[in-house]
């Protein structure tokens, strides 16, 4: 019929990218991803991540704020998270704990002061999990490419969207490493 086969069910022994399998390992790593995310924040780098959210939506461009010594792809993507933000009404990026202040001062390690908020951290790292998955796609894909073996490259994308790093790449500390292995 002219489609393509990957994204499609054939009646083949090649069953596609959206077989069963893989959405069941979508679905476990989904889970255990926002379950992560949700209890567990790195808060270093996604209030860092707020921060600079916070300066370029002020007028402040993307290297007004001292500190920020990323590329300039990495501030369009998080100009684009934070388009979805507005979309979703997500305003509120976190609130500075005061009592906290001194800790960051005397610390050996980082501490900060300034807590994400659970709709902004949650937002920032949905963003990690659809790199996660499209990487996935990509590893699943490289592997049809060159074994045309369906369940090798199931068990590759499992592999990639199941390892505990990748899960708390994203998941715990929102460190965009998994978009720098996408692009």
């Amino acid at each position: 019929s002219g489609s393509d086969p990957m994204w499609t069910f054939p009646t083949t022994d090649r069953r596609g990218f959206l077989c069963r399998d893989i959405l069941m390992i979508l679905a476990a790593g989904l889970v255990v991803r926002y379950g992560v995310g949700v209890f567990l924040t790195y808060s270093d780098d996604v209030q860092s991540w707020a921060l600079t959210i916070a300066n370029f939506e002020a007028g402040g461009g993307l290297y007004g704020l001292a500190g920020y010594n990323y590329a300039p792809p990495w501030g369009y993507i998080l100009g684009f998270v934070s388009v979805i933000g507005e979309f979703f009404g997500v305003d509120v990026f976190g609130s500075r704990l005061t009592d906290a202040l001194p800790a960051e001062q005397y610390s050996d390690w980082v501490a900060e002061s300034l807590v994400p908020s659970l709709e902004f951290a949650l937002m920032v790292k949905t963003v990690f999990f659809v790199s996660d998955i499209l990487v996935g796609y990509l590893v699943y894909r490289i592997i049809m490419d060159r074994c045309d073996d369906q369940r090798k490259a199931v068990i590759g994308f499992g592999l990639w969207f199941l390892c505990p790093f990748v899960i708390t790449a994203g998941a715990a500390q929102g460190m965009f490493d998994t978009i720098s292995v996408l692009l």
